[in-house]
């Protein structure tokens, strides 16, 4: 992100979930998103 002229501000996790054959929800693992801002010199 640094590389691309970006400084992270803020991190969103958002969980993504698998139904297992019950019907009962297990999290599967954890979607990250990082918003950036630009940085200027």
């Amino acid at each position: 992100m640094k590389d691309e002229g970006y400084m992270p501000t803020r991190r969103i996790e958002k969980p993504i979930y698998k139904e297992n054959k019950d019907g009962s929800l297990e999290v599967l693992k954890q979607d990250i998103i990082f918003i950036g801002k630009k940085i200027t010199e």
